[in-house]
């Protein structure tokens, strides 16, 4: 994906279009991991944690957890993009819950990236049985 083109203040929505399709939510992982730019490989995972397909999103969860292609770094970030859309929101807490050992290995409990995951992934909940979790 050629985004030199693409004036700034547009990539996001220009990435976020592209992440819908199949073909361009790989090429965004492709120009990810060739990217230097920290402010547009921002936006491209912000695109990519906001598609609406589960597998795109448990992939991209599985990455930032990994940190080899994305950086752990940006996890919360990507928890972020994918809890705010309607079919990441419970995907989200999901992956929250089951991982929460390892997010606290690689967050101290109390920081900012903690506290951003906690409330990204619980801001959405409408029962009870969501808040007694």
């Amino acid at each position: 994906m050629t985004t030199q083109r693409v004036p700034g203040d547009l990539q996001r929505v220009v990435f976020s279009v592209a992440a819908r399709s199949e073909d361009g939510w790989a090429e965004l992982m492709q120009t990810y991991a060739q990217s230097s730019d920290d402010a547009q490989k921002r936006k491209i995972l912000q695109a990519l944690a906001s598609t609406r397909d589960t597998r795109h999103i448990a992939r991209i969860l599985i990455e930032g957890l990994r940190g080899e292609l994305v950086q752990t770094t940006e996890l919360p970030l990507i928890i972020s993009a994918v809890s705010g859309g309607f079919a990441g929101s419970l995907l989200a807490w999901d992956f929250t819950q089951q991982n929460w050992d390892a997010l606290i290995q690689k967050f101290p409990v109390g920081s900012f990236a903690i506290q951003s995951i906690i409330m990204s992934t619980t801001s959405h909940f409408s029962t009870q049985t969501h808040l007694d979790q």
